[in-house]
Protein backbone atom coordinates (compact mmCIF):
# COMPACT_ATOMS: atom_id res chain seq x y z
CA UNK A 1 0.00 0.00 0.00
CA UNK A 2 0.95 3.62 -0.33
CA UNK A 3 -0.16 6.80 1.40
CA UNK A 4 -2.21 9.02 -0.92
CA UNK A 5 -2.19 12.81 -1.00
CA UNK A 6 -5.04 12.98 1.51
CA UNK A 7 -3.10 11.09 4.14
CA UNK A 8 -4.95 7.77 3.63
CA UNK A 9 -3.85 4.36 2.36
CA UNK A 10 -4.61 3.68 -1.32
CA UNK A 11 -4.60 0.16 -2.71
CA UNK A 12 -2.20 -0.35 -5.61
CA UNK A 13 -3.33 -1.78 -8.94
CA UNK A 14 -1.58 -5.07 -8.17
CA UNK A 15 -3.37 -5.35 -4.84
CA UNK A 16 -6.74 -4.67 -6.44
CA UNK A 17 -6.17 -7.34 -9.09
CA UNK A 18 -5.02 -9.81 -6.42
CA UNK A 19 -8.24 -9.13 -4.46
CA UNK A 20 -10.29 -9.67 -7.62
CA UNK A 21 -8.67 -13.06 -8.18
CA UNK A 22 -9.54 -14.12 -4.65
CA UNK A 23 -13.17 -13.14 -5.24
CA UNK A 24 -13.25 -15.00 -8.59
CA UNK A 25 -14.01 -11.83 -10.56
CA UNK A 26 -10.85 -11.21 -12.59
CA UNK A 27 -11.41 -8.75 -15.42
CA UNK A 28 -10.50 -9.67 -18.99
CA UNK A 29 -6.86 -8.74 -19.64
CA UNK A 30 -7.64 -6.21 -22.37
CA UNK A 31 -10.35 -4.46 -20.37
CA UNK A 32 -8.71 -4.12 -16.95
CA UNK A 33 -7.18 -0.69 -17.51
CA UNK A 34 -10.43 0.79 -18.75
CA UNK A 35 -12.74 -0.89 -16.30
CA UNK A 36 -10.58 -0.83 -13.19
CA UNK A 37 -12.44 0.72 -10.25
CA UNK A 38 -11.11 3.80 -8.45
CA UNK A 39 -8.63 3.20 -5.65
CA UNK A 40 -10.29 2.61 -2.31
CA UNK A 41 -9.14 5.16 0.26
CA UNK A 42 -9.15 5.00 4.04
CA UNK A 43 -8.61 8.52 5.42
CA UNK A 44 -6.47 8.62 8.57
CA UNK A 45 -5.79 11.52 10.87
CA UNK A 46 -2.22 12.92 11.07
CA UNK A 47 -2.05 11.71 14.67
CA UNK A 48 -2.90 8.15 13.64
CA UNK A 49 -0.32 8.29 10.83
CA UNK A 50 2.33 9.36 13.36
CA UNK A 51 1.33 6.43 15.57
CA UNK A 52 1.66 3.99 12.66
CA UNK A 53 5.05 5.40 11.63
CA UNK A 54 6.28 5.26 15.22
CA UNK A 55 5.07 1.65 15.58
CA UNK A 56 7.24 0.74 12.58
CA UNK A 57 10.29 2.17 14.36
CA UNK A 58 10.62 5.06 11.95
CA UNK A 59 10.23 7.79 14.57
CA UNK A 60 7.94 10.81 14.42
CA UNK A 61 7.34 12.65 11.21
CA UNK A 62 9.99 15.47 10.93
CA UNK A 63 8.84 18.98 11.67
CA UNK A 64 10.06 21.30 8.92
CA UNK A 65 12.72 23.68 10.22
CA UNK A 66 11.58 27.24 9.62
CA UNK A 67 13.86 29.23 11.94
CA UNK A 68 17.52 29.45 12.95
CA UNK A 69 17.85 30.84 16.46
CA UNK A 70 21.16 32.47 17.49
CA UNK A 71 20.84 33.91 20.97
CA UNK A 72 18.03 36.45 20.83
CA UNK A 73 18.20 36.67 17.03
CA UNK A 74 15.91 34.67 14.73
CA UNK A 75 16.49 34.07 11.02
CA UNK A 76 14.39 32.28 8.39
CA UNK A 77 16.08 29.22 6.92
CA UNK A 78 17.35 29.96 3.38
CA UNK A 79 16.47 27.44 0.69
CA UNK A 80 20.07 26.29 0.29
CA UNK A 81 20.30 25.45 4.02
CA UNK A 82 16.99 23.60 4.37
CA UNK A 83 18.33 20.03 4.20
CA UNK A 84 21.30 20.71 6.47
CA UNK A 85 19.19 22.51 9.05
CA UNK A 86 16.66 19.67 8.98
CA UNK A 87 19.36 17.13 9.75
CA UNK A 88 20.66 19.21 12.65
CA UNK A 89 17.31 19.80 14.37
CA UNK A 90 17.80 17.00 16.88
CA UNK A 91 14.76 17.79 19.04
CA UNK A 92 12.50 18.05 15.97
CA UNK A 93 10.83 21.29 17.06
CA UNK A 94 11.26 23.18 13.79
CA UNK A 95 13.76 25.62 15.30
CA UNK A 96 17.49 25.08 14.81
CA UNK A 97 19.45 26.40 17.81
CA UNK A 98 23.20 26.82 18.15
CA UNK A 99 23.49 24.03 20.73
CA UNK A 100 22.08 21.62 18.13
CA UNK A 101 24.63 22.82 15.57
CA UNK A 102 27.40 22.23 18.11
CA UNK A 103 26.04 18.80 18.98
CA UNK A 104 26.02 17.90 15.28
CA UNK A 105 29.73 18.70 14.77
CA UNK A 106 31.18 17.85 18.16
CA UNK A 107 32.02 14.21 17.46
CA UNK A 108 33.91 14.94 14.25
CA UNK A 109 35.90 17.74 15.89
CA UNK A 110 36.80 15.51 18.82
CA UNK A 111 37.94 12.76 16.44
CA UNK A 112 40.44 15.21 14.92
CA UNK A 113 41.79 15.95 18.38
CA UNK A 114 41.35 19.70 17.97
CA UNK A 115 41.04 22.03 20.93
CA UNK A 116 37.70 23.58 20.06
CA UNK A 117 35.32 26.03 21.68
CA UNK A 118 32.24 24.31 20.36
CA UNK A 119 29.98 27.23 21.29
CA UNK A 120 31.99 29.69 19.16
CA UNK A 121 32.25 27.17 16.32
CA UNK A 122 28.51 26.50 16.34
CA UNK A 123 27.65 30.19 16.37
CA UNK A 124 29.77 30.84 13.26
CA UNK A 125 28.21 27.85 11.49
CA UNK A 126 24.70 28.96 12.45
CA UNK A 127 25.25 32.41 10.94
CA UNK A 128 26.55 30.70 7.82
CA UNK A 129 23.44 28.54 7.55
CA UNK A 130 21.26 31.61 8.03
CA UNK A 131 23.20 33.53 5.35
CA UNK A 132 23.51 36.40 7.85
CA UNK A 133 26.34 38.65 8.93
CA UNK A 134 27.52 37.73 12.45
CA UNK A 135 26.69 40.07 15.32
CA UNK A 136 30.42 40.15 16.14
CA UNK A 137 31.40 41.24 12.60
CA UNK A 138 32.68 44.67 13.59
CA UNK A 139 35.02 43.23 16.20
CA UNK A 140 37.21 42.06 13.29
CA UNK A 141 38.98 44.06 10.61
CA UNK A 142 37.86 44.13 6.99
CA UNK A 143 40.31 43.95 4.07
CA UNK A 144 40.14 47.72 3.73
CA UNK A 145 40.88 48.23 7.42
CA UNK A 146 43.82 45.82 7.29
CA UNK A 147 45.27 47.84 4.41
CA UNK A 148 44.82 51.02 6.44
CA UNK A 149 46.62 49.47 9.42
CA UNK A 150 49.53 48.43 7.23
CA UNK A 151 49.76 51.95 5.79
CA UNK A 152 49.77 53.40 9.31
CA UNK A 153 52.59 51.08 10.39
CA UNK A 154 54.64 52.13 7.39
CA UNK A 155 53.95 55.82 8.04
CA UNK A 156 54.85 55.54 11.73
CA UNK A 157 58.06 53.59 11.11
CA UNK A 158 59.45 54.92 7.84
CA UNK A 159 62.99 53.80 8.70
CA UNK A 160 61.89 50.25 9.48
CA UNK A 161 58.79 49.44 7.42
CA UNK A 162 58.04 49.38 3.70
CA UNK A 163 54.63 48.48 2.27
CA UNK A 164 54.98 46.21 -0.77
CA UNK A 165 52.30 44.97 -3.18
CA UNK A 166 53.00 41.32 -4.00
CA UNK A 167 50.28 41.02 -6.63
CA UNK A 168 46.56 41.30 -7.29
CA UNK A 169 43.74 39.07 -6.09
CA UNK A 170 41.11 37.44 -8.29
CA UNK A 171 38.92 40.55 -7.93
CA UNK A 172 41.82 43.00 -8.28
CA UNK A 173 42.59 43.79 -4.64
CA UNK A 174 46.20 44.35 -3.59
CA UNK A 175 47.95 41.51 -1.80
CA UNK A 176 50.11 43.50 0.56
CA UNK A 177 53.18 42.74 2.62
CA UNK A 178 55.01 44.82 5.18
CA UNK A 179 58.77 44.40 4.81
CA UNK A 180 60.50 45.19 8.12
CA UNK A 181 64.22 45.72 8.75
CA UNK A 182 66.60 48.42 9.95
CA UNK A 183 67.15 51.07 7.26
CA UNK A 184 64.56 49.15 5.28
CA UNK A 185 64.98 51.14 2.07
CA UNK A 186 68.73 50.60 1.91
CA UNK A 187 70.35 48.00 -0.35
CA UNK A 188 71.96 46.42 2.71
CA UNK A 189 68.56 45.51 4.17
CA UNK A 190 67.65 43.55 1.03
CA UNK A 191 70.66 41.28 1.37
CA UNK A 192 69.82 40.17 4.90
CA UNK A 193 68.41 36.69 5.57
CA UNK A 194 64.64 36.79 5.65
CA UNK A 195 61.72 35.29 7.52
CA UNK A 196 58.24 35.25 5.96
CA UNK A 197 54.98 35.22 7.95
CA UNK A 198 51.63 34.77 6.17
CA UNK A 199 48.06 34.81 7.45
CA UNK A 200 44.52 34.76 6.14
CA UNK A 201 45.07 32.17 3.41
CA UNK A 202 41.74 30.66 4.49
CA UNK A 203 39.21 33.46 4.54
CA UNK A 204 37.03 32.33 7.46
CA UNK A 205 39.97 32.30 9.88
CA UNK A 206 39.48 35.90 10.94
CA UNK A 207 41.87 36.00 13.91
CA UNK A 208 44.86 34.99 11.76
CA UNK A 209 44.93 38.28 9.84
CA UNK A 210 45.06 40.31 13.01
CA UNK A 211 47.60 38.11 14.78
CA UNK A 212 50.08 38.77 11.95
CA UNK A 213 49.28 42.49 12.07
CA UNK A 214 49.81 42.59 15.82
CA UNK A 215 53.12 40.75 15.49
CA UNK A 216 54.30 43.34 12.95
CA UNK A 217 53.24 46.16 15.28
CA UNK A 218 55.12 44.65 18.24
CA UNK A 219 58.21 43.94 16.18
CA UNK A 220 58.36 47.51 14.88
CA UNK A 221 57.83 49.00 18.32
CA UNK A 222 60.53 46.87 19.96
CA UNK A 223 64.31 46.76 19.86
CA UNK A 224 64.95 43.18 18.80
CA UNK A 225 68.44 42.46 17.44
CA UNK A 226 66.64 40.77 14.55
CA UNK A 227 65.73 44.21 13.20
CA UNK A 228 69.38 44.60 12.28
CA UNK A 229 70.14 41.04 11.26
CA UNK A 230 66.97 40.03 9.40
CA UNK A 231 64.46 41.16 6.82
CA UNK A 232 60.97 40.09 7.98
CA UNK A 233 57.93 39.95 5.68
CA UNK A 234 54.48 40.17 7.28
CA UNK A 235 51.58 39.23 4.94
CA UNK A 236 48.41 39.43 7.08
CA UNK A 237 45.74 39.16 4.37
CA UNK A 238 46.72 36.58 1.75
CA UNK A 239 43.14 36.17 0.50
CA UNK A 240 41.43 39.59 0.60
CA UNK A 241 38.52 38.64 -1.69
CA UNK A 242 37.73 35.57 0.37
CA UNK A 243 37.78 37.58 3.59
CA UNK A 244 35.20 40.02 2.23
CA UNK A 245 33.04 37.19 0.90
CA UNK A 246 33.10 35.49 4.30
CA UNK A 247 32.14 38.74 6.03
CA UNK A 248 28.99 39.14 3.97
CA UNK A 249 26.73 36.26 4.94
CA UNK A 250 29.15 33.40 4.20
CA UNK A 251 30.98 33.19 7.52
CA UNK A 252 32.28 29.62 6.93
CA UNK A 253 33.71 30.42 3.47
CA UNK A 254 37.28 29.08 3.24
CA UNK A 255 38.34 29.65 -0.37
CA UNK A 256 39.01 32.56 -2.70
CA UNK A 257 36.34 33.77 -5.15
CA UNK A 258 37.28 31.87 -8.32
CA UNK A 259 34.32 31.59 -10.70
CA UNK A 260 33.36 28.65 -12.87
CA UNK A 261 32.50 28.83 -16.57
CA UNK A 262 28.98 30.01 -15.69
CA UNK A 263 30.30 32.94 -13.67
CA UNK A 264 29.25 31.41 -10.35
CA UNK A 265 31.57 31.81 -7.37
CA UNK A 266 32.89 28.37 -6.44
CA UNK A 267 36.28 29.29 -5.00
CA UNK A 268 39.62 27.51 -4.83
CA UNK A 269 41.30 26.42 -1.61
CA UNK A 270 44.54 28.38 -1.88
CA UNK A 271 46.25 25.94 0.46
CA UNK A 272 45.62 23.06 -1.94
CA UNK A 273 46.59 24.90 -5.14
CA UNK A 274 50.40 24.79 -5.03
CA UNK A 275 52.20 22.86 -7.76
CA UNK A 276 54.27 21.08 -5.10
CA UNK A 277 52.45 17.79 -4.49
CA UNK A 278 49.37 19.21 -6.21
CA UNK A 279 48.02 15.79 -7.10
CA UNK A 280 49.46 12.84 -5.12
CA UNK A 281 50.05 9.51 -6.80
CA UNK A 282 46.80 7.60 -7.21
CA UNK A 283 44.65 10.74 -7.33
CA UNK A 284 43.22 11.19 -10.83
CA UNK A 285 41.64 14.32 -12.30
CA UNK A 286 38.81 12.29 -13.85
CA UNK A 287 37.30 11.21 -10.53
CA UNK A 288 36.53 12.64 -7.10
CA UNK A 289 36.36 9.18 -5.58
CA UNK A 290 40.15 8.90 -5.32
CA UNK A 291 40.85 12.44 -4.06
CA UNK A 292 43.80 12.68 -1.68
CA UNK A 293 44.47 15.77 0.40
CA UNK A 294 42.61 18.14 -1.95
CA UNK A 295 39.46 17.69 -3.99
CA UNK A 296 38.51 17.88 -7.66
CA UNK A 297 34.92 18.67 -6.68
CA UNK A 298 34.36 22.40 -7.27
CA UNK A 299 31.81 22.45 -4.43
CA UNK A 300 34.19 20.96 -1.87
CA UNK A 301 35.84 23.22 0.70
CA UNK A 302 39.22 21.78 -0.34
CA UNK A 303 38.75 22.19 -4.12
CA UNK A 304 42.32 22.30 -5.41
CA UNK A 305 41.56 24.41 -8.46
CA UNK A 306 41.49 23.78 -12.20
CA UNK A 307 45.29 23.48 -12.40
CA UNK A 308 48.43 23.87 -10.26
CA UNK A 309 49.20 27.47 -9.26
CA UNK A 310 46.07 28.63 -11.07
CA UNK A 311 45.19 31.30 -8.50
CA UNK A 312 46.77 34.78 -8.46
CA UNK A 313 46.86 34.93 -4.67
CA UNK A 314 48.85 31.70 -4.44
CA UNK A 315 51.17 32.76 -7.26
CA UNK A 316 51.93 36.05 -5.49
CA UNK A 317 52.93 34.26 -2.30
CA UNK A 318 55.03 31.69 -4.13
CA UNK A 319 56.79 34.46 -6.03
CA UNK A 320 57.81 35.99 -2.69
CA UNK A 321 59.11 32.64 -1.44
CA UNK A 322 61.02 32.11 -4.69
CA UNK A 323 62.53 35.59 -4.63
CA UNK A 324 63.80 35.29 -1.07
CA UNK A 325 66.63 32.90 -1.87
CA UNK A 326 68.25 33.45 1.53
CA UNK A 327 65.04 32.95 3.50
CA UNK A 328 65.43 31.12 6.80
CA UNK A 329 61.81 30.24 7.41
CA UNK A 330 58.13 30.56 6.63
CA UNK A 331 55.35 30.58 9.22
CA UNK A 332 51.81 30.19 7.88
CA UNK A 333 49.20 31.19 10.47
CA UNK A 334 45.85 29.39 10.40
CA UNK A 335 43.09 28.53 12.83
CA UNK A 336 42.11 26.56 14.78
CA UNK A 337 43.09 23.78 17.20
CA UNK A 338 46.15 25.11 19.10
CA UNK A 339 48.60 23.13 16.99
CA UNK A 340 52.09 23.58 15.56
CA UNK A 341 52.33 21.45 12.43
CA UNK A 342 55.60 20.20 10.94
CA UNK A 343 55.77 19.45 7.19
CA UNK A 344 55.85 15.77 6.42
CA UNK A 345 58.79 15.96 4.02
CA UNK A 346 61.09 17.86 6.45
CA UNK A 347 63.30 19.12 3.63
CA UNK A 348 63.91 22.50 5.27
CA UNK A 349 65.13 21.16 8.61
CA UNK A 350 65.54 17.90 10.50
CA UNK A 351 62.78 16.58 12.73
CA UNK A 352 64.81 17.59 15.79
CA UNK A 353 65.32 21.13 14.48
CA UNK A 354 61.65 21.45 13.65
CA UNK A 355 60.59 20.37 17.13
CA UNK A 356 63.07 22.77 18.73
CA UNK A 357 61.62 25.58 16.60
CA UNK A 358 58.05 24.67 17.49
CA UNK A 359 58.92 24.48 21.17
CA UNK A 360 60.47 27.95 20.96
CA UNK A 361 57.14 29.21 19.62
CA UNK A 362 55.35 27.56 22.54
CA UNK A 363 57.70 29.11 25.07
CA UNK A 364 57.18 32.50 23.48
CA UNK A 365 53.42 32.31 23.99
CA UNK A 366 53.72 31.66 27.75
CA UNK A 367 49.99 31.27 28.54
CA UNK A 368 49.25 28.34 26.22
CA UNK A 369 50.88 25.10 25.14
CA UNK A 370 50.18 24.10 21.54
CA UNK A 371 50.48 20.47 20.51
CA UNK A 372 53.44 19.80 18.21
CA UNK A 373 52.88 17.16 15.53
CA UNK A 374 53.51 16.21 11.92
CA UNK A 375 50.86 17.72 9.64
CA UNK A 376 50.17 14.32 8.08
CA UNK A 377 49.02 13.02 11.48
CA UNK A 378 46.14 15.51 11.46
CA UNK A 379 44.73 14.64 8.02
CA UNK A 380 46.10 14.17 4.47
CA UNK A 381 46.91 17.35 2.55
CA UNK A 382 48.27 18.23 -0.87
CA UNK A 383 49.29 21.38 -2.73
CA UNK A 384 50.09 23.15 0.56
CA UNK A 385 51.99 26.47 0.55
CA UNK A 386 54.01 25.59 3.65
CA UNK A 387 55.18 22.31 2.09
CA UNK A 388 56.41 24.32 -0.89
CA UNK A 389 58.41 26.58 1.44
CA UNK A 390 59.90 23.50 3.10
CA UNK A 391 60.87 22.13 -0.33
CA UNK A 392 62.86 25.34 -0.93
CA UNK A 393 64.95 24.64 2.14
CA UNK A 394 63.15 26.93 4.61
CA UNK A 395 62.13 25.95 8.13
CA UNK A 396 58.38 25.96 7.58
CA UNK A 397 55.71 25.64 10.26
CA UNK A 398 51.93 25.91 10.23
CA UNK A 399 50.49 27.52 13.34
CA UNK A 400 46.84 26.76 14.12
CA UNK A 401 45.82 29.45 16.59
CA UNK A 402 42.87 29.51 18.97
CA UNK A 403 39.90 27.23 19.41
CA UNK A 404 37.50 28.42 16.67
CA UNK A 405 37.51 30.16 13.31
CA UNK A 406 36.01 33.34 14.70
CA UNK A 407 36.49 33.46 18.47
CA UNK A 408 34.07 35.42 20.59
CA UNK A 409 35.34 39.00 20.85
CA UNK A 410 35.58 38.68 24.63
CA UNK A 411 38.61 36.42 24.24
CA UNK A 412 40.06 37.94 21.07
CA UNK A 413 42.62 40.29 22.59
CA UNK A 414 44.17 37.55 24.71
CA UNK A 415 44.36 35.23 21.70
CA UNK A 416 45.99 37.87 19.50
CA UNK A 417 48.49 38.75 22.20
CA UNK A 418 49.58 35.14 22.64
CA UNK A 419 49.60 34.34 18.93
CA UNK A 420 51.64 37.42 18.03
CA UNK A 421 54.16 36.53 20.75
CA UNK A 422 54.43 33.06 19.21
CA UNK A 423 55.00 34.54 15.76
CA UNK A 424 57.80 36.74 17.07
CA UNK A 425 59.32 33.78 18.90
CA UNK A 426 59.50 32.00 15.52
CA UNK A 427 61.33 35.00 14.04
CA UNK A 428 63.67 35.38 17.03
CA UNK A 429 64.60 31.70 17.15
CA UNK A 430 65.60 31.63 13.49
CA UNK A 431 67.42 34.94 13.81
CA UNK A 432 69.45 33.82 16.82
CA UNK A 433 70.23 30.48 15.23
CA UNK A 434 71.44 32.17 12.06
CA UNK A 435 73.58 34.62 14.04
CA UNK A 436 75.16 31.77 15.98
CA UNK A 437 75.98 29.87 12.80
CA UNK A 438 77.56 32.93 11.17
CA UNK A 439 79.39 34.19 14.25
CA UNK A 440 83.14 34.62 13.49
Amino acid sequence: MKINQNGGFAKSRAEQNRAAVEEDRVLPKDSRAAAEPAAETFVLSPELIDDVVASLGLGPRPVEVQTIQIGDLSFPVPKQSKDTAQNMDSNNDGVLETWEVGEYYQGALEDLGLNCNISDYAKTEAYHLAGAKPDYLNAYLSSRQISQKLAELEENHRDRAELVVLGKSTEGRDIQALRVSKDVRSEASKSRPSVIVTGGLHSREWATHESVLKAADKFLAGDSPCLESLEVWFVPNSNPDGLEFSRNGNSMWRKNTWRDENGEIKGVDLNRNSSFNFRPEGDTAESTEDDIGGSDDVNAVTFRGPSPDSEPELRALKALLDAETNALGHLDVHSFGELLLIPGSKLGASDKEYRELAQAVNIGMKDVDYRIQDSADLYPTSGVLNDYADSLGMSALTMEIGTSFQPDPSGLESLLDNASDGILAFVEHLGKKNSAVNRP
